[in-house]
């Protein structure tokens, strides 16, 4: 996220509305709901970083598959959700950050409020259930 003296980086327009966003999933961010009678994600888990940096995500047209996401961390779920979502129903800016690990890497840049987590937890779907 852009600091006080700092603009957030424009919008990536080459990550289209009808692209899929990859949310590595801690199990941290994993919940029994009683009223569902079933896990499911919470809302922290579409928060940016304790560091200050952006939600990291991978576009899934681009990656090599799951597994890039899961590598090193133990326990750990996917979740995805549409790119549509994160920038026309939360108002958010998709940035690509590519890491040499994994080169489909972006960032969801935009302010992280209660509605704007809650909006993008009912549009995920879990991939792989965190353990």
């Amino acid at each position: 996220m852009a600091g006080p003296n700092e603009q957030e980086p424009d919008d990536d327009g080459s990550i289209t509305d009808e692209m899929t966003l990859w949310r590595r999933i801690s199990p941290l961010w994993w919940t029994f709901d009683a009223k569902l009678g079933t896990h499911r994600v919470t809302s922290a888990a579409f928060e940016d970083h304790p560091d200050g940096s952006s939600m990291s995500v991978t576009i899934a047209e681009e990656a090599v598959g799951v597994d890039v996401l899961l590598d090193g961390h133990e326990g750990y779920g996917v979740a995805s959700f549409p790119a549509r979502v994160a920038r026309h129903d939360c108002g958010q800016h998709l940035v690509r950050r590519p890491l040499p690990k994994n080169p489909a890497h972006a960032e969801v840049v935009g302010r992280k409020t209660d509605a704007v987590k809650k909006k993008l937890r009912l549009a995920s779907t879990v991939l792989v259930q965190p353990s």
